[in-house]
Formats: structure tokens, C-alpha cells, sequence
């Protein structure tokens, strides 16, 4: 028996719905004042960079996506529950029994109000399954404005701009049609039993009326159809398949998608459609036998067809013979590979490797020589910090390598811009933060190669203000206001009452820094009441509101950090995880290298960014997606760090995704004509792409298929030989860019440097990257990347002899390590209470050889400052080390051990300084043998006695001097 009684209302319930209608209210309120401050302080924020068409093309795209998909998903909703009423058969509550108690309870509450419910059913339905289609603007803007590859994949004969530009798209609305579809069907569906229409019995079929059964026949052959136009779309799709290929591991289609999976998808394709035309006949049938045909159908032919017959013909015919089977589809594969990450463009060159270089053919190559970087970057920065950060708040968190027109001569040197330590600042005051401590200050510059006295950098530009030695590397505004490590959604205000911090120059009567107003041009202008209140609330900071030290010419830094910048700017691309500050025309400028990617290019395998190494500056150095199939470096990015000008600069025209989103933000990008020629000099050839394309590399250096096939001659990073803390985790697996066991090794990165690449004759700029064979230690090639703006992006592969030894960066190490002089001068050191740093070992190609050159730097355990002490020059079967570099090749080829500069002028010889710190480590020697023996140990005594000697003696056979007996 249904109980209908009302169920009594108790006391004061009825100020619930109101304290939840204010609390709804009032948190709409808050969260719409946070959403229109945000939106409308990005407007100004673009507005201020000049790339408003940016904002108002991504928001327009973004909005009228959502409001087309919504729309739709409304009408599908709210239209199939209007036909599901007019086709209730609106039985009357006696003739329903207690089976029905739901659809009784259902009428009772919903007659009245039958329209406004699913009125808001459906708006609700459309606003959720709207919102989804804001993450297509950028593929529909591609879509809507495709660029050609010039490329045609070998299956279908299509170019390569409808896999990227147009099929992404069309899969994205066929299954968001899809899923809408099969959610209005379930909705419709539990309409109609609400309704009455379905009937459940316990025991027996369900009741379906009929116009019931014409409902759900029309959206069941609606879904078929869309399934339908899904199996054509993954026949396309095939080409971006990783399923082939079962020994290989490698992407694209192979000759089982193409000679079964492929006719399968054709096939399934026409049985959905024949199962659309059967749902559609049975609508004048009864029963419901057709679509059940139809259905199990379907079920079988898909797992007949589309699985077991392509799993037969994989394992039984092309596993047994898959290298012939499969080579027209591996070649597929290595060609496109090669194209999408630039590398069929590769000059390889054989590289003799001979041992026969000469005093004479050093002295010929001067410019590589007198250009081998003595200081690792990563060494260098702590040296740098310790002492050209001056104050607490000053941090040099990177020191990057590039190359200047110093006297008319090509320089290689080491740079870093002196940034402002958000987080030591010196006081905690709202006013300090963000009035007066607002930016950096100047630049630190040394010579790659030259090592001043007490082995610290030799300073070019230094201290505050900066004291530069050379006009070229003078700043007329050193105020560093923009930079990459400034955190975002930290804005500073300039243009206030208070004076900013400029730099400190204490004297003897106060230690008061020197002040300055900003007098650039950038930030957003906040002078009035509306556009301080938007600030405050964007930013939960009630000071910009009710701060006296804001004025009506105050200017808000919204976004200070150049990389969180260029990608505000330009959401589409991916930045480059080291930008580098240059002094170009006296200004200091950011350069960031940014990157077209997608992972829609057929045939190209798939790159992994965890092959990269995770860098200790910044946990999240690397900015490229987690997978991606192509990858262009089309644009660079300028940043003037004083006020804050943004350039996009086109630099590859042949890249189709750059030209397509210059068709779309045509306001966005400079041409490459616009570039001075200063600037350009500057460019390098970007570390994250040289890291892509030295990984795929490692095997698609490989032409012949057979070869390629079965990984005869696939190579390796190898092992890294420093021992400083940036040593580059990275994911390598048997088969590098696709399949394989993955383990976590410590590898060579690339590395800058200023040489002159074998049959050139000048200098050139490049990055480099050496790989030895899979599994060994060998030597086996170099790929060298120029950066010179004549030849900028050459990539070179120079092959060392396969059937020669050439020692590896391992086995160099090995034998650095086991020579006795070098030994036993790493124990002395060691003994003293210092730390030994190996920095990078430079492989550098001179005629026909190959010479290592590996710096050496000593830290002592109480003072974390690393300092320059020897360079390790290793060339055939010698091993020398010596305090410079002239010294220990004049070692190592004979001639004089006398460095001259450029200009003729003879320097004083580093022999020396290499007799007095023998002496000085001699001297230490004894002071520990002194204090062996005061605690009786007289086995320790004995040892450091003969070691101090045996250096006494090499002190005086290196300064031509009798050694007296200690």
C-alpha cells in the first residue's frame, strides 16, 4: 500500500533555502568579481604589449566555441525530451502499480512544473558539454587556416596538413558528437520510463510504446552513423599507429594496418551504416530483431575482422619474415622521422682521426685553440655568485655561454645578468617588495678561456655600478626589471612615491644605496580607483587599493618572468628552457627560442621529454610537451630586460604551423629582414632542439633498412666524465625514440663552443653532441650544429674510422684518472681538505685529429668557491696536465710552451705559477706531516714526507733548478 500522507515540515526549516540562496549568491559574486578582474586585467596587460588581437582572437575563438557547443548540446537535450513527452503515453496514476512507485512519485512532483525542469535540465546538460569545446581554439584556428607541408604521406596520397591541421579537429568532433549523443540517449531513455513509456515487469520483457520505439531507433542509427565516420577516421589515423611493427617499435602504418586493419575499418565503417539503415527499417517492424542482428553484427565483424584476423596476420605472416614484409613501411618510417625533426638535411662527413697533429698545425689553428673554454658553466656560477652577487638580495642564478666582436676578433665568453632575489629580500613590508626592491642590476662577464690570478675568472664586466673594461660590453640602462627567474604573479609597482632600490654604493659615511624612478615604458597604467580595485582583487591585495604611495602615473608589472611572458604572448608555442641575456646596442636583451611541436606527423616516431635532463637551476626546465612527432624552431624571442619590448622574430619560413599562426595573429611576428645584424650574432642554435635531434640520432642516423632494422649500428650518449652537480639525468632505452627497457643514466650534454670546424677557415659557433656506439666506450661520431648567422642550423655528422679505435669520452676519463702524476696531485688535494672538479671535457676536431681538453678546478670545504687550478690536455697515448693551456700543449705537440696574444705580444710564462704552487702544496705537505707526528703517527709522517719531496723535486726539474734534499 503507497503511503501518500505529507510528511510534516518542522519548525524553522524554512530559513535554510535562504541562508543557502545568500551563500550561493554570495560566492557567484565573489567568484564572478575574481573572473572579471582577471579577464579584465589581461586585457590591459595585452593592451600595454601591444598584442590585444592576441586576447580578442583567443577569447572570441574560446567563446564562441563553447557557445556553439552548447547551443547544440542543448538543442540534442532539450529537443529529444520534448519529443519523449509528446510520446508519453501519459498513463493515469490508478492503472500503475507498485512497480511504478517511482514514475508515480515522478508525476506527482513534476506535472506542474514538466517545462522549467527540463528547461534547466538542459541548459545545464549544454553548459557542461559546451565548456570541453574551449579546448580545441587552438587545433580550430589551425583548421580554419591551414598552411601546406609540401610532404604527401605514401598511404593515402594526402599531404601532410590534413593529418596535422584537419584530422585532429574532425576527431574531436566526432567524439564529442559521439558522447553527447549517447548521453541524451541514456537521458531520453530514463525520460521515457519517468514517462511511462517504459515499462518494467518483473519477470517479462520490458514494455516499450511505440512511438517510444521510433524514439530511441532514430538515435541509435544517429550514434551508428557517427561511429561510422569514427572507423574512417582511425583508418587515417593508421599512419600515426605504434601497433605495427612488432619488432621494431616504431610508429606509422605497417603492412598488417595496410593490408588488414585497414579493408577491416573500410568494412566496419559500411556495417555501421548498414546498422543505421536497419535501426531506421525497424521502426515499421515489430520486435526488436533487426537491430539485434545488426548489433551482434557488428560485435562480430569487429572481432572477427578488426582484431583476431589482424592479430593472425601479424603473428603468423609478417612476424616470421618482418624485416621484408615490413621494409617498404620501415622506410616510411626513417623519412619521415628524419623530416619531421629536421634531420634529412644532415651532412655527413668522415673524420680521419689521425695521430700525426704538429706543434706547427696547432699554431695554425690558433683561433680553436686560443678559444678552448677553460670554465664550465656550471662551475663558473657558483664562482659568480660568490663574488659578483655582492648583496643578499642579488642572486646570478645562470651563467650562459655565447661570443662577442671584441677587438675585431671572435671571443667566446661567459655571461650572466645579476637578478633581483625575490626571496631574500631584506625586509618583509608590503612597500619594500613591491615598491622599492623592484629589479636587478647590471651584468658579469669573463672570457671563456682566460683565468686571472688565484685561478677566478678575469673579469670584463664586474661589480656595482658595472665597471666594464670594454666599450662593446658597456649598458646604458643596466636596470634588470625583466628576467627568467622572476616569479609569476608577483607584479611590482613603479612610477610611485617611493625610490626604488637602483644599487648599493656604500661609502664611508653611509651605506644608503643609490636610488632611481623607473623611466621605462613598461607595465599597465593602474591611476585609477576601478583599475587599482581590479588589481587588488585579482591579486587578494587590498594594498594596491589603499596604498598613499600609489599615483595616478603608477604602472603595474603584471608579468615580469620572460618565459611566462613570451608564453602569455604566445600560448601556442613552447619555449626553450634557457634563455640568455646579450648586450646588443648597449641594452640588455633576452633571447628565448621558441618551438612549433605537434605529435600528429605521420610515420614520425614519437620523442619522449623525459629523455632530458632534469636541470638543477629549474624543476621545470624543460617546457616541451610530454610527447610530440615534429618539432620546428621557427620564432625567436627578444625581451628587453629594462622595459620589457617583446619581438617575435620568424626565422624558419618554411616551417607550415609558424606561417599558419602568422595567418592567424598576423600582428604577432616580425619577419626574419627585421633582425639587425648584431642581433643575429647572437643567436644560437637551441639547446632542447640539438637534445631531440641528437636522440633520434642515436638510430635514425641509420639509411639502410636491413641495417636499421635490427640495430646493428645504434649508438649512445655517453657516460658523462665530470664530476660537477649538473649532471644530466636522462631516460635511455634499447631502442632510443620508441620501445625498449628505459633506466636512468648520467650522460654527456651538448655543449657550446668557438672552433673552427675542419675545411673552414675561420671560428664558428656550434653545439655539439658525441655518440659512441651501442654497448661500448669508442668514439664513433660528433654532430655539430652551427650557430653563425652564415650557416645557421648546419647540422654535420662526422664519422669517426669504424674499423679504428678512437678513444670515448669514458675511456679519456679512465686514463685521465690512472695517470700516476695526475693521480697522486687529485689525492694531495684531496688530503688537504679541497674538493677536485673535472668540468666538461671538450672534444674538439683540429685538422684531422681529435684533442680533449678538460679544465680542472679545486673547492675547499669551507669555502664553496670554486677556483681554476689545472687543464688536462689529452691527445693519442698523452696524458697532460698543466696550470695553462699553452704550457700543456707545447707538452703534449713540443714548440714553445710561451702564449702569445693577437697582437704579437709575448706573455710571461705559466711555468712559474705552476713551480710556486708546487712549492706552496710542498709546504702544506709539511705542516701535515708536522701534525702526523705530533699525534705519533709516524706510518702518515713517512708518506707525506715523500710526497712533499718527490714534489720539491718536480718543482725544480720544471724550473731547471737543483733540488736540495728536504
Amino acid at each position: 500500500m503507497l503511503n501518500r500522507e505529507p510528511v510534516p515540515s518542522r519548525p524553522g526549516i524554512s530559513r535554510r533555502p535562504a541562508r543557502t540562496i545568500l551563500l550561493i549568491v554570495a560566492l557567484v559574486v565573489i567568484f564572478g568579481l575574481s573572473g572579471a578582474a582577471t579577464l579584465w586585467t589581461d586585457y590591459l596587460w595585452y593592451g600595454s604589449m601591444e598584442l590585444r588581437s592576441v586576447w580578442e582572437i583567443n577569447l572570441v575563438t574560446s567563446v564562441a566555441l563553447v557557445v556553439v557547443a552548447a547551443v547544440i548540446a542543448f538543442a540534442m537535450l532539450w529537443l529529444n525530451l520534448i519529443v519523449a513527452n509528446r510520446l508519453s503515453p501519459r498513463i493515469q496514476l490508478l492503472t500503475l502499480t507498485e512497480d511504478d512507485e517511482l514514475v508515480i512519485r515522478f508525476h506527482e512532483w513534476m506535472e506542474p512544473r514538466v517545462a522549467r525542469v527540463q528547461l534547466i535540465a538542459s541548459l545545464a546538460f549544454g553548459l557542461l558539454m559546451g565548456a570541453s569545446a574551449a579546448a580545441w581554439r587552438d587545433e580550430v584556428l589551425l583548421f580554419l587556416n591551414p598552411s601546406p607541408f609540401g610532404v604527401t604521406d605514401p598511404i593515402f596520397e594526402r599531404d601532410i596538413s590534413f593529418f596535422v591541421f584537419q584530422l585532429p579537429v574532425w576527431r574531436e568532433i566526432q567524439s564529442w558528437l559521439f558522447n553527447v549523443t549517447g548521453l541524451v540517449l541514456l537521458l531520453v531513455l530514463v525520460a521515457h520510463y519517468l514517462n511511462g513509456g517504459i515499462r518494467l515487469r518483473r519477470g517479462s520483457a520490458p514494455d516499450v510504446g511505440s512511438g517510444v520505439k521510433v524514439h530511441i531507433s532514430v538515435l541509435l542509427a544517429v550514434l551508428a552513423l557517427i561511429r561510422a565516420v569514427g572507423y574512417r577516421l582511425d583508418a587515417w589515423e593508421l599512419v600515426t599507429s605504434d601497433r605495427g611493427f612488432t619488432g621494431a617499435a616504431l610508429t606509422g602504418a605497417g603492412y598488417t594496418d595496410v593490408t588488414s586493419r585497414l579493408p577491416a575499418l573500410n568494412l566496419l565503417a559500411l556495417i555501421s551504416v548498414a546498422a543505421a539503415v536497419l535501426l531506421v527499417i525497424n521502426i515499421w517492424r515489430r520486435g526488436w530483431l533487426l537491430p539485434a542482428v545488426a548489433l551482434g553484427g557488428w560485435l562480430v565483424v569487429s572481432l572477427v575482422v578488426g582484431t583476431l584476423i589482424p592479430a593472425a596476420v601479424q603473428r603468423f605472416r609478417v612476424v616470421p619474415a618482418e624485416r621484408d614484409l615490413e621494409s617498404a613501411y620501415i622506410a616510411h618510417n626513417i623519412e619521415f622521422t628524419r623530416l619531421a625533426y629536421k634531420l634529412d638535411g644532415v651532412t655527413p662527413r668522415q673524420f680521419p682521426a689521425t695521430k700525426t697533429l704538429t706543434a706547427e698545425d696547432i699554431a695554425a689553428n690558433e683561433e680553436t685553440v686560443s678559444n678552448v673554454r677553460l670554465w664550465d658553466p656550471s662551475v663558473i656560477r657558483s664562482t659568480y655568485a660568490n663574488v659578483q652577487e655582492l648583496r643578499a638580495y642579488y642572486n646570478l642564478p645562470d651563467v650562459d655561454v655565447d661570443r662577442y666582436m671584441l677587438d675585431g676578433r671572435l671571443t667566446q665568453l661567459m655571461v650572466a645578468a645579476r637578478h633581483l632575489d625575490e626571496e631574500a629580500l631584506p625586509s618583509d613590508s608590503w612597500q619594500a617588495q613591491r615598491l622599492e626592491y623592484t629589479h636587478g642590476y647590471g651584468m658579469v662577464i669573463s672570457p671563456a678561456n682566460d683565468v686571472a690570478t688565484g685561478g677566478q675568472p678575469d673579469f670584463l664586466v664586474k661589480d656595482l655600478p658595472p665597471v666594464a673594461e670594454l666599450e662593446e660590453l658597456e649598458v646604458a640602462q643596466p636596470g634588470i626589471y625583466f628576467a627568467d627567474s622572476y616569479a609569476s604573479e608577483r607584479p611590482l609597482y613603479v612610477g610611485t612615491r617611493t625610490q626604488e632600490v637602483d644599487y648599493p654604493l656604500p661609502t664611508e659615511e653611509s651605506s644608503a644605496p643609490v636610488r632611481t624612478q623607473y623611466g621605462g615604458e613598461a607595465g599597465v597604467p593602474i591611476g585609477d580607483v576601478f583599475r587599482r580595485a581590479a588589481f587588488a582583487i585579482r591579486y587578494r591585495d587590498l594594498n594596491v587599493l589603499i596604498s598613499s604611495q600609489l599615483t595616478s602615473e603608477t604602472r603595474a608589472l603584471m608579468v615580469r618572468n620572460v618565459e611566462e611572458m613570451v608564453h602569455k604572448a604566445a600560448p601556442f608555442l613552447y619555449t626553450d628552457h634557457d634563455p640568455y641575456p646579450v648586450v646588443v646596442d648597449g641594452r640588455i636583451l633576452w633571447i628565448i627560442d621558441l618551438y612549433t611541436v605537434s605529435s600528429d606527423y605521420p610515420y614520425s616516431q614519437e620523442a619522449i621529454s623525459g629523455f632530458t635532463s632534469t636541470l638543477s637551476r629549474r624543476e621545470s626546465a624543460w617546457q616541451l610537451p610530454d610527447s610530440f612527432n615534429y618539432i620546428r624552431n621557427s620564432v625567436k624571442a627578444t625581451v628587453d630586460a629594462y622595459d620589457g619590448t617583446l619581438t617575435f622574430y620568424v626565422i624558419d619560413e618554411t616551417d607550415p604551423l609558424i606561417n599558419a599562426y602568422r595567418q592567424i595573429y598576423p600582428e604577432v611576428f616580425a619577419g626574419g629582414e627585421q633582425i639587425s645584424e648584431e642581433l643575429r650574432s647572437h643567436f644560437r642554435y637551441p639547446e632542447d632542439l640539438f637534445r631531440v635531434q641528437s636522440r633520434a640520432w642515436l638510430r635514425y642516423h641509420v639509411p639502410d633498412v636491413p641495417t636499421f632494422y635490427i640495430g646493428e649500428d645504434t649508438w649512445q650518449i655517453p657516460a658523462d666524465p665530470t664530476t660537477n652537480t649538473e649532471a644530466a639525468e636522462v631516460l635511455r632505452g634499447d631502442r632510443p625514440l620508441g620501445g625498449g627497457r628505459l633506466e636512468r643514466i648520467d650522460v654527456m650534454l651538448p655543449y657550446y663552443l668557438l672552433t673552427e670546424i675542419p675545411g673552414d677557415d675561420s671560428a664558428s659557433f656550434v653545439i655539439q653532441q658525441p655518440f659512441t656506439p651501442q654497448g661500448r666506450q669508442n668514439l664513433t661520431a660528433l654532430l655539430v650544429a652551427r650557430s653563425d648567422p652564415e650557416g645557421y642550423g648546419e647540422l654535420i655528422d662526422f664519422r669517426f674510422p669504424q674499423g679504428q679505435l678512437v678513444d670515448g669520452p669514458t675511456q679519456v676519463s679512465a686514463r685521465i684518472e690512472q695517470d700516476d702524476e695526475i693521480s697522486a696531485a687529485f689525492t694531495l688535494w684531496s688530503q688537504q681538505g679541497s674538493s677536485v672538479i673535472r668540468g666538461n671535457m671538450l672534444i674538439t676536431p683540429i685538422e684531422e685529429s681529435v684533442v680533449y681538453f678538460q679544465p680542472i678546478y679545486l673547492q675547499d670545504a669551507q669555502n664553496p668557491l670554486p677556483e681554476y687550478r689545472r687543464v688536462v690536455v689529452v691527445y693519442g697515448d698523452q696524458v697532460v696536465m698543466r696550470p695553462g693551456l699553452a704550457e700543456a700543449l707545447a707538452v703534449v705537440f713540443g714548440g714553445s710552451e710561451t702564449p702569445t696574444e693577437p697582437g704579437g705580444e709575448e706573455q710571461p710564462p705559466p711555468v712559474e705559477s705552476d713551480v710556486l704552487e708546487l712549492l706552496e702544496d710542498a709546504e702544506r705537505l709539511f705542516e701535515l706531516a708536522d701534525e702526523a707526528l705530533q699525534r705519533g703517527d709516524l706510518g702518515e709522517y713517512q708518506q707525506l714526507i715523500d710526497e712533499a719531496r718527490a714534489l720539491i723535486r718536480q718543482a725544480a726539474d720544471q724550473s731547471g733548478a737543483p733540488a736540495e734534499e728536504a
